[in-house]
């Protein structure tokens, strides 16, 4: 009975030794990002960085002796050198691109913690443009079969692909006693060196001979969420057969 209670100590002080330990992580440097950002992990405004450390317990790494003060630098987009942290005055990230920010904490003992704790912030405030289409504008020589596309020019974080639809993506057929829809698939691809992202709109059916409009709406996004900041249409006509409606 003496052995096992010998062990069953040591195996309390094991665990109690090991919670201590993990409980050691709870203490160090955060970071609030306001606002927060998205699903895709981007911000379409500025954002504040307001830093903070959680302490005053034995787990502690600056000890019951507290923190003198938390200090910062940043690198990427917006580059700012070491600087001691004010919370009357909080960091705020306003160039656009990838920012990564390095946080840690001054002891009051002399120590500081280690390892730094890194944040990071993307920042896209730049609305998306279509750049160029196929066909061009009042071009009146389209083939039938042609798929309709739309260039966007480049773009920070890229467009949201759950935003180019039929429904942003549209094509009719213009007549004098009403516009007719045109029915057609949608998708949102890279051209071959991944410098710019079109969208391609692909009939259901041959076009008949006449005139068409496309428009690309402004529900189209990317991913920060910055949306086209106006409708984008252009006309085309094509040289299939004369239609029959």
């Amino acid at each position: 009975m003496k052995r096992i209670g010998v062990v069953l100590g040591v195996a309390a002080v094991m665990a109690a030794t090991l919670a201590l330990l993990a409980g050691a992580a709870l203490a160090d440097t955060t970071a609030t990002r306001s606002p927060e950002p998205n699903e895709y992990g981007w911000n379409n405004s500025d954002v504040t960085v307001t830093l903070s450390y959680t302490g005053g317990s034995i787990n502690d790494p600056c000890g019951f002796g507290g923190i003198k003060e938390i200090r910062y630098f940043a690198l990427g987009a917006q580059s700012i050198p070491e600087t001691v942290y004010d919370p009357q005055n909080p960091l705020v990230i306003n160039t656009e691109g990838f920012t990564s920010i390095m946080a840690y904490a001054i002891c009051n003992s002399g120590g500081q913690e280690f390892p730094k704790k890194k944040f990071n912030v993307q920042l896209d405030k730049t609305p998306p443009e279509v750049s160029w289409t196929v066909p061009s504008n009042y071009d009146t020589r389209v083939y039938p079969d042609d798929d309709i596309l739309a260039a966007f020019a480049p773009d920070l974080s890229g467009i949201d692909p759950n935003t180019v639809t039929p429904d942003t993506f549209k094509v009719v057929k213009v007549k004098p006693t009403g516009n007719v829809p045109v029915s057609g698939t949608v998708n949102l691809n890279w051209n071959h060196d991944f410098s710019y992202q079109y969208a391609t709109f692909d009939p259901s059916n041959s076009l008949a001979k006449g005139l068409y409009r496309a428009t690309i709406t402004t529900d189209v996004k990317d991913k920060a969420g910055n949306a086209l900041a106006k409708n984008y249409t252009w006309t085309f006509a094509t040289v299939g057969p004369p239609s029959q409606s």
